[in-house]
C-alpha cells in the first residue's frame, strides 16, 4: 500500500498510513488535544508513553489520550514497520453517538494503554481499518459518517479486548527503563523549580553522561528536551484557563526568564504564548 494522509476540513478527525523501510524516529516531541490509535500493521516499534517505553508488534494498537506526551521510536534491528495513525477529536463522533462519550473516556483511561490483538482480532481490526482507508480516498457520499461508524466499531473492538496481562515494558530496554522511570516521574512533579542536570545526576547518584544515556534510551528525549515539553504543556494549560499573565505562567512552570519562556513555547508550538491564549480566548 502506498503511504496515505486524510484530515477533516474542521481537524477534527486525520487518519494516516504510513510504510518506512529504515530506522526512523519521531523527531518532533508529540501532544495534542485529540485522541490518538496507533495501530502497528507489521514490523516492530518501540513507544514511550508517560514514563516507560513499550515493544509494538504486528498486532499492536496503543491508546493515547489528549495533551499526553508520547514518541514512537525505531525498534533495535527492525528498519521495515507499516502503521496506521488515527487522531479524532469527541465532536467527531458526538453527532452520531454523544451518549458513548463517558464510554470513549472510560477506554482510554484505563491502566493498560497497549492492547495485543489475536490473530483474530486482527483480522477484524485490519478489515475495519482498510474500510476507513477506501472511505477517506473516495471520499462518496456520507463518507465523514461511514468513518465515523468504522470507527466506533475498531473502539469497541477495543474496549471488549481482554488484556492478557499486566503490560510489558520494551524487553530492550527494560533496565534503562527501570533506572530512567523515576527520572521522569522526578521531572513530571518537580518541572517547577530550578532543575539542572548537574543536580539530577547528583540526586540519582548517577554521572551527567550516564544519566543523559540512559534517559534518551528509554525515552527517545534528552532530558532537556523532555523537561521543556513539560513545561510547555502545563504552560498550554494555563494560558488557557488562567488569566495569569505571560510573565507569571513563566514563572510558574519553572522559567526564570520570559524571553526563554516565548523562545521555547514558539519552539515547540509553532506560536508565541499571547498568540496562543488569543486563539483559546
Amino acid at each position: 500500500m502506498q503511504d496515505f494522509s486524510y484530515t477533516a476540513a474542521d481537524s477534527s478527525f486525520l487518519l494516516s498510513l504510513e510504510k518506512q523501510r529504515a530506522p526512523h524516529q519521531m523527531v518532533v516531541n508529540h501532544w495534542h488535544d485529540s485522541y490518538e490509535i496507533y495501530y502497528l500493521l507489521s514490523g516492530e516499534r518501540c513507544y514511550f508513553i508517560k514514563n516507560q517505553t513499550y515493544r509494538l508488534t504486528r498486532g499492536s494498537l496503543v491508546l493515547i489520550q489528549p495533551q499526553e506526551l508520547h514518541r514512537t521510536l525505531a525498534a533495535a534491528g527492525v528498519g521495515c514497520w507499516e502503521r496506521i495513525l488515527i487522531n479524532f477529536r469527541p465532536d467527531f463522533l458526538i453527532a452520531a453517538h454523544p451518549e458513548r462519550i463517558a464510554w470513549l473516556s472510560e477506554l482510554f483511561r484505563r491502566p493498560y494503554r497497549l492492547l495485543q490483538f489475536s490473530l483474530k482480532e486482527q483480522t477484524a481490526a485490519e478489515e475495519i481499518l482498510m474500510q476507513m482507508l477506501h472511505e477517506a480516498s473516495q471520499q462518496e457520499t456520507g463518507f465523514l459518517e461511514m468513518l465515523a461508524a468504522h470507527l466506533v466499531r475498531l473502539l469497541l473492538l477495543a474496549v471488549r479486548q481482554k488484556p492478557s496481562g499486566p503490560e510489558a515494558p520494551d524487553s530492550r530496554d527494560t533496565w534503562q527503563n527501570n533506572r530512567a522511570a523515576p527520572i521522569v516521574s522526578y521531572l513530571n512533579e518537580h518541572y517547577p523549580e530550578a532543575l539542572s542536570l548537574a543536580g539530577l545526576a547528583q540526586r540519582f547518584h548517577l554521572s551527567d553522561g550516564y544519566l543523559c544515556k540512559i534517559f534518551r534510551a528509554a525515552t527517545g528525549f534528552t532530558v532537556i528536551e523532555y523537561l521543556n515539553q513539560v513545561r510547555i504543556r502545563e504552560a498550554q494549560n494555563l494560558l488557557r484557563q488562567t488569566p495569569d499573565s505571560v510573565l507569571e505562567i513563566a514563572g510558574r512552570v519553572g522559567f526564570g526568564n520570559v524571553s526563554h519562556f516565548g523562545r521555547i513555547f514558539k519552539e515547540i508550538t509553532g506560536t508565541p504564548p499571547v498568540s496562543y491564549r488569543k486563539r483559546y480566548r
